[in-house]
């Protein structure tokens, strides 16, 4: 009696060792050399890549290492990525400053959309207090320079860093000891644009620097109808 060609199909199937199997399961999947796709560099490897190309002379490598370093959400990146706030290179200094606006500019959540994602809120909470922690004194050193794109993208920095979630609990008395000053003297300079300006005294109040807001009581006599309203409600 002749086998039907299924049932001498089956019996190879059957025969074959369970390595095979797997194999040709990969091959129906579509999954062949998956593995192989996933391997490359570790976290640790990846770190010191974004370093070395960070070290090199190349501006477009320079920059586009700050978002894999990001990327990595690890502490020792974020380190790296707060360093560079005042690069020698502009290009990379403003992408750094955009990266710690996205990554300090995220609302708080309530319990329930806590609950959907806890280490991934978890992790934005710790880079935010390692952004005031690490960064503060270059920030605060950065609004008070000529670069206008800095020195907005720095006050952005800072005013995320004073809305909720604030951490830690001290962290407004921190900028306040730290940055006041230099936003108070930013807020009153009649030279800068109107939207840096307003960008600072919203800071100044949000970590409530009584003397320097008592500051801008001159501003008051503004010709700036918009700059004397908001000093009018501080």
């Amino acid at each position: 009696m002749r086998l039907r060609p299924w049932l001498i199909g089956l019996a190879v199937l059957s025969w074959l060792p369970l390595s095979g199997c797997a194999a040709l399961n990969e091959w129906l999947e579509g999954t062949v050399g998956e593995e192989e796709k996933k391997d490359g560099p570790t976290p640790e490897e990846e770190l010191a890549n974004q370093q070395t190309a960070l070290a090199g002379s190349d501006p477009a490598k320079r920059k586009e290492a700050i978002g894999k370093l990001v990327g990595l959400k690890r502490d020792d990146a974020n380190s790296v990525v707060i360093a560079l706030i005042d690069d020698r290179d502009p290009a990379v200094a403003s992408e750094v400053l955009s990266q710690l606006q996205t990554m300090t500019g995220f609302p708080e959540k309530t319990e329930d959309e806590r609950q959907l994602d806890p280490e991934g809120y978890d992790q934005q909470l710790k880079f935010k207090q390692q952004v005031l922690t690490e960064g503060l004194p270059k920030l605060a050193a950065t609004v008070q320079q000529a670069a206008p794109e800095a020195r907005y993208g720095a006050l952005i920095v800072l005013y995320n860093l004073t809305k909720p979630p604030v951490v830690p609990d001290n962290a407004r008395d921190t900028i306040k000891t730290q940055a006041a000053d230099a936003l108070g003297a930013l807020a009153v300079a009649e030279e800068l644009p109107r939207d840096a300006r307003l960008l600072a005294i919203e800071t100044l109040v949000a970590v409530d620097a009584g003397p320097q807001v008592g500051n801008l009581v001159p501003l008051l006599q503004s010709p700036d109808a918009i700059l004397r309203e908001r000093v009018a409600l501080a």
